[in-house]
């Protein structure tokens, strides 16, 4: 593990200190040892194979779905524990593996971004805290060490300093002070290391400085913060001070960017000013409100138990984001207010009036509602339109594909329409994976046709295409383990 031992010790010890908290004794925490088993066993495998870090990404997201199912259910500790299980092992596999994909890298970011929300909202349990800030720690080294330094590296350093404990900030800056003496011991042995200024370095002692902050006084930290435009910071103090109204004038006078003001408004909800944060983001900007501002909002008044305010939020993303996840929002908040069935016939009717170009939304509605017929019209009418690349409406592979799967009961020529063509750009893309794609296309295939009765016509086509495709001995070797 990359975790530095003292570390370790140091935030322990800071639990030990404390006692445990009621939430500690109650909960039932999730086989560990299970978790790590799984993670784990994904790099049993030759790691440089094509596509292999594809499938370990894509396994450890899978797994990485029972983390976000605790999430839901308010278990944070839970959550937290899978999503630092993840991490933690990819980041102990990854030196040997070296993944150039960066697929790996991929999920342990959202494995931090996740990491850092169970921070917010882990309040009392610490030892839960320190093995969530022990995670994000070795996350911000890993990325640092790989030269890395992007967003990530400075949403673990504010998340870190915006929700961290002074003790536990004050235990994070003596580990990255050590970390810091080991490496200017191993420059030193290092012939080839040159003498300068390092934006990674920066990054660090830019950190650390946030870190320790707390032990200056008012005038020292408000003048640091200000000269460097970090209104968070300069907030965060005053209204630890009770200084509301000045924290508002600062908001009015400094704040010109949606981003910026929806970290202040975060700043202001845990010092639990929720009423000032919610006008500062809803008033903020004179009433224009961007896709992170309704977003936001949308979120506070659904914690906030305000329906009505949190469906014209949820409005006005699905009028700017077409989306299936904005679509389904605005159902949630309508249907307990008896507005879904007015509200989805004026939506439906907008989107109608350009089909082509909303065919994607169209055609996960009509899924939703178990409409085949119409989402198989949708997307011929897609194919068959002057600009026929689906991809640029934005309907993809795996859209079609649930099309396909919708239809095989009622529709099954229309499902095998769908498979076989895309079963053969598998193959011609050629490698063995997208052999094992098509194969798998063709498994439903032959179910289809002897669904149909129309078992002659699929050992035609099978014949045929291993005729035709007689000189790939790898496509040949994936149907026959698909017993094809």
């Amino acid at each position: 593990m990359l975790f530095h031992p003292a570390l370790e010790v140091q935030l322990d010890a800071l639990l030990a200190a404390t006692g445990p908290s009621a939430a500690q004794k109650k909960r039932v925490t999730v086989n560990r040892e299970l978790y790590q088993r799984q993670v784990a066993h994904l790099f049993d495998r030759d790691v440089h194979a094509w596509g292999a870090y594809y499938e370990i990404a894509k396994e450890a997201l899978l797994i990485k779905e029972v983390g976000d199912d605790f999430f839901e259910q308010d278990d944070c500790a839970n959550a937290a524990a899978i999503y630092t299980i993840i991490a933690t092992t990819i980041i102990d596999n990854y030196y040997q593996s070296l993944d150039a994909t960066d697929k790996l890298s991929g999920v342990i970011r959202v494995c931090a971004e996740d990491l850092i929300k169970c921070l917010a909202e882990v309040r009392d349990d610490k030892e839960v805290r320190a093995e969530i800030l022990k995670a994000l720690l070795a996350i911000y080294e890993l990325f640092l060490s790989f030269g890395w330094g992007d967003v990530l590296v400075e949403d673990i350093s504010k998340g870190v300093l915006r929700l961290a404990t002074t003790e536990e900030k004050q235990v994070v800056a003596k580990w990255i002070r050590e970390q810091e003496v080991g490496q200017e011991d191993d420059e030193e042995d290092d012939e080839d290391y040159e003498d300068e200024e390092d934006e990674d370095y920066e990054n660090v002692d830019d950190f650390l400085f946030d870190l320790e902050a707390d032990q200056l006084d008012d005038e020292t930290y408000l003048r640091h913060y200000r000269e460097l435009k970090r209104t968070d910071m300069v907030v965060d103090r005053l209204l630890k001070r009770g200084h509301v109204d000045e924290a508002l004038k600062e908001v009015a006078s400094t704040i010109q960017y949606e981003q910026d003001l929806i970290e202040v408004a975060d700043v202001f909800i845990l010092h639990k000013y929720d009423a000032e944060a919610e006008r500062l983001v809803r008033e903020h900007f004179k009433g224009l409100k961007g896709d992170r501002t309704l977003e936001w909002l949308k979120d506070y008044y659904d914690e906030h138990n305000d329906m009505q305010s949190a469906l014209q939020m949820a409005g006005e993303l699905l009028s700017k984001q077409k989306t299936f996840e904005n679509y389904e929002e605005a159902r949630r908040f309508a249907e307990p207010l008896g507005r879904w069935d007015t509200l989805k016939r004026d939506l439906l009717e907008t989107l109608n009036k350009d089909k082509v170009r909303n065919a994607k939304l169209l055609i996960q509605v009509a899924l939703d509602d178990e409409r085949v017929d119409d989402a198989l019209d949708l997307l011929n009418l897609v194919r068959s339109s002057k600009s026929s690349n689906d991809y640029l409406y934005g309907i993809g592979l795996d859209l079609e594909l649930q099309v396909a799967e919708a239809a095989e009961g009622p529709r099954p020529r229309a499902a095998i329409e769908i498979y076989v063509p895309r079963a053969e750009a598998w193959i011609d893309l050629r490698g063995r994976d997208n052999y094992a794609a098509a194969a798998r296309l063709l498994t439903r295939v032959r179910g289809l046709y002897d669904k149909t009765g129309e078992r002659n016509v699929w050992m035609e086509y099978i014949a045929a295409l291993k005729e035709k495709n007689r000189r790939l001995p790898a496509l040949q070797d994936e149907l026959r383990k698909a017993k094809l």
